[in-house]
């Protein structure tokens, strides 16, 4: 099976340990997370291409710092300032209850269906 080196976009065996048309070590990376760029797709390390920044005196309410600020590095493939965009705790579980909402509907749907033609 095939997949994109993170380096280079190049496609590049699965299972290998470094990518023949770049050397970038791929075995390294697979460890870490990564997300695709939001512009070109290009697989991101995100440690490497975002970082929450600390301002002086921060101060932590509720495990939550008051005074940051993200930090973002381009993209090396297409320059795009922001490449990964957070996602917010909140709009991750929504998305799971709206997908868990529109399974129970069209399951409630399918039982309407059967039982109101009989």
């Amino acid at each position: 099976m095939l997949v994109k080196c993170p380096g280079c976009g190049k496609e590049i065996s699965k299972s290998a340990m470094i990518c023949p048309h770049c050397q970038c070590n791929t075995a390294a990376l697979k460890k870490q997370e990564t997300r695709p760029c939001r512009i070109c797709k290009t697989p991101l390390v995100v440690k490497d291409h975002l970082s929450i920044v600390y301002k002086s005196n921060a101060s932590i309410v509720d495990g939550d710092p008051i005074s940051s600020s993200l930090k973002y590095t381009p993209c090396p493939k297409c320059g795009e300032p922001k490449p990964i965009l957070e996602e917010s705790a909140a709009s991750a579980s929504s998305k799971w209850v709206i997908a868990i909402l529109l399974v129970v509907i069209g399951i409630a749907a399918a039982a309407y269906l059967k039982f109101a033609g009989h």
